[in-house]
């Protein structure tokens, strides 16, 4: 990951990795370690599935986590690294 984001696109690639590694860590027993690496093999690999003949965003994804995160900030014009995991599965 890049330890210093510049542009909006790498601060949202940061922020999608990241908030994926805390949804997959918080399915997880207490106490459980996992690598980013164990935790980022978890997440579903196809980002549509068909539906009724439509196409449809498959859930957490990085597309369904990066749809999400736009959507909180839509809402609440906040900085693009102060989206908490909490708000992408509320919005």
């Amino acid at each position: 990951m890049l330890s210093n984001p510049v542009s909006k696109k790498q601060k949202m690639n940061v922020l999608v990795v990241g908030l994926a590694y805390q949804w997959v860590k918080s399915l997880m027993p207490e106490g459980t370690e996992i690598s980013v690496l164990e935790a980022l093999q978890q997440i579903p690999d196809e980002p549509y599935f068909f539906s009724r003949g439509q196409i449809r965003t498959n859930s957490y994804t990085f597309k369904w986590f990066r749809k999400r995160i736009k959507k909180v900030l839509r809402k609440t014009k906040k900085p693009i690294m102060s989206v908490t995991l909490y708000e992408v599965m509320n919005a």
